[in-house]
């Protein structure tokens, strides 16, 4: 299980790549959403599997499971988070067409008066900004949230998080189901 996570992460990268020349740049950021779960949830139980196929003598306590399963995940979430800095900073450029098509979108939804004095309405605290001050705001907030420092440091979050609750899930799925069959 010590090269498993690495190799993992690397496909990821190779159908993260293949999806973004499939799909438009949203659908493609779903599956490689997606993609990251089904993996977490595979290392999972391939971590508990290979801990109880060659295992004899008394059983793993259940920490020392979830211990096991963690490892994997954390270096399946390192190796993909460094992937996607890599995918996002030198092979794709989703992140700039998304970026671009939110600044558009927010622009077209503030065109004429009418849609400006809804924002108006909706957002009384934004009355002090024009529309170009509104537009560049606009473009402050995207340029962070679309960040490759922000993505990465999210996602590693994420990752670890997720991988918390599947470890949590599987062993005890593990335990409960599979070791009873």
């Amino acid at each position: 299980m010590k090269i498993i996570p690495w190799i993992a992460a690397l496909l990821w990268l190779a159908l993260r790549a293949i999806a973004g020349r499939i799909f438009q740049p949203e659908d493609a950021f779903r599956f490689g959403v997606l993609s990251n779960l089904g993996f977490v949830l595979i290392l999972v139980f391939m971590a508990i599997y290979l801990k109880y196929k060659n295992y004899s003598g008394e059983r793993p306590s259940f920490l020392d499971d979830i211990k096991s399963c963690m490892k994997a995940c954390g270096k399946y979430a390192i190796g993909v988070v460094i992937c996607m800095g890599s995918y996002y900073s030198f092979i794709s450029n989703e992140k700039d067409i998304l970026f671009q098509k939110r600044i558009d979108e927010f622009a077209a939804s503030i065109d004429t008066e009418e849609k400006l004095s809804v924002l108006y309405q909706n957002h009384p605290e934004l009355k002090s900004l024009g529309r170009e001050q509104l537009i560049a705001t606009n473009k402050e907030r995207v340029e962070t949230l679309f960040s490759t420092k922000i993505l990465m440091s999210l996602s590693l979050f994420v990752l670890i998080l997720v991988s918390m609750v599947y470890s949590l899930i599987g062993v005890l799925f593990w335990r409960n189901v599979v070791k009873q069959l």
